[in-house]
């Protein structure tokens, strides 16, 4: 009977062999012992990081334990110890533990260290932001400003209305974000503030006022590229608001380059405030009918109508 397992050739009776192929990727299984794995020996210069933080355990256990001793002591010397701010004497600042125990420690004495004065710091971080506002052109007596701190009661009730009227168009022009809004009133009545409150609101823009529009286009005379480049920054740039706009502009050669800023604003979308203390039949005027005629409609006006606060408080004197 023939062996199934096996099969005849010429040269005799072969037996079938089956193998596994070997795993190359497996770990190589290290042989165990009583105490468990064999100990590997490393090659030469590598260190066995795990002995070495076994060897430094104690040594590192006992300057933790150290370490708060020294923080409590120093906590027992610190009581009485105080220091006020040298610009604002109300003010006591605060213990910077971390730092005191640190330098202390490093020192093997007492190092006292103290924080910052908080009001020093408001102050420094407001001056902070008025330098950017200042660098967009917003004056320094309204770098204040803001939409939340405009003032719009009055103790004349048509005047509160008026106000509150004023704050509400320039709030929704915002979040028109284009087109053209024109506050109209005397000096005094705020009409910078809220200006420079659009500006402060949106992040970015340009603050000018027309007489400085003019000095500084007078600059790029008989420089092209200048007067280009000073054309396009007042063209792009996403809020312009031009204070105080006078008649002054009528017959100088501002003229055509203002014409050319706002109707390029106005054909991008590009949101423009303009304050004057001109009526609104003069301010059309003054911006040409060219313009007017262009923009059309898409404009708001407000009306400052309430009195002067510099006038009120020359008269209160």
């Amino acid at each position: 009977m023939k062996n199934p397992k096996s099969h005849q050739t010429k040269k005799g009776t072969m037996t079938k062999k089956t193998s596994k192929p070997e795993n190359t990727l497996l770990p190589p299984i290290v042989p165990e012992t009583k105490h468990g794995h064999e100990e590997v020996t490393l090659p030469e210069g590598v260190i066995d990081l795990g002995a070495a933080m076994r060897a430094a355990l104690p040594q590192l256990e006992k300057m933790a334990s150290d370490f708060t001793i020294h923080c409590q002591n120093i906590r027992k010397q610190m009581e009485g110890i105080t220091e006020t701010c040298l610009d604002h004497e109300e003010v006591n600042l605060a213990v910077d533990w971390e730092q005191t125990f640190g330098r202390s420690w490093q020192e093997n004495k007492l190092v006292p260290i103290f924080g910052k004065c908080p009001k020093c710091e408001l102050e420094r971080s407001k001056s902070i932001v008025n330098d950017k506002w200042i660098k967009m052109g917003i004056p320094k007596k309204v770098s204040h400003a803001t939409m939340e701190n405009f003032v719009v009661v009055d103790s004349v009730p048509e005047f509160a209305k008026a106000r509150t009227v004023a704050h509400e168009k320039m709030r929704r022009q915002l979040l028109k974000d284009k087109g053209f809004i024109i506050l109209i009133g005397e000096f005094g009545t705020g009409k910078s503030h809220l200006g420079a409150a659009a500006i402060r609101y949106k992040g970015k823009g340009i603050f000018i006022t027309m007489a400085n529009l003019i000095a500084q286009l007078r600059l790029t005379y008989g420089e092209e590229g200048e007067r280009e480049d000073f054309a396009e920054r007042f063209q792009n740039t996403p809020l312009l608001v031009i204070d105080e706009l006078s008649t002054e502009v009528r017959g100088t050669d501002i003229a055509p380059l203002l014409y050319r800023i706002l109707a390029h604003r106005h054909d991008c979308g590009l949101l423009t405030v303009i304050t004057t203390n001109e009526e609104l039949d003069v301010v059309k005027e003054i911006l040409g009918g060219r313009l007017v005629d262009r923009v059309g409609e898409d404009y708001v006006v407000a009306n400052f109508i309430w009195k002067s606060a510099r006038k009120a408080t020359h008269e209160n004197h």
